[in-house]
């Protein structure tokens, strides 16, 4: 009977052993698999801490852009204000010509004297 008993110890102590081994095999993979859960974790904590720096750059970048825009359209406005009000090519041809037509440079004007030396001529004989 105690040759029984040291069997039954043996078996049990051999169980625990077996058993004691399992479990420390499930914790050590448990250890790897915390490990890579909290390499992911960092990981993907780290991705999206440079997603959102990011995404503030292209928001900021985005802000400047609609400033830029908002200036050029600004400008874009006063220019053609000042457009609006400046003579176009047309209207200078125009003024030109006014101009042709009452230079007395160009033009041959008779004087009092020529008209009246011209009408008497004409009058006394046609010479």
């Amino acid at each position: 009977m105690v040759n029984e008993m040291n069997v039954i110890i043996q078996e049990l102590v051999r169980r625990a052993n077996e058993e004691s081994r399992r479990l420390r095999v499930l914790e050590q993979r448990m250890d790897m698999n915390e490990s890579k859960i909290s390499t992911l974790e960092d990981t993907s904590n780290k991705k999206f801490s440079d997603v959102k720096k990011k995404i503030a750059s292209m928001s900021s970048d985005v802000e400047s852009i609609k400033d830029r825009l908002n200036r050029i359209e600004d400008a874009i406005r006063k220019i053609d204000g000042k457009l609006s009000k400046t003579a176009r090519k047309t209207d200078l041809k125009e003024i030109e010509k006014m101009v042709e037509i009452l230079n007395p440079l160009n033009n041959n004007y008779v004087t009092r004297k020529e008209f009246e030396e011209i009408k008497d001529k004409i009058y006394e004989g046609g010479d």
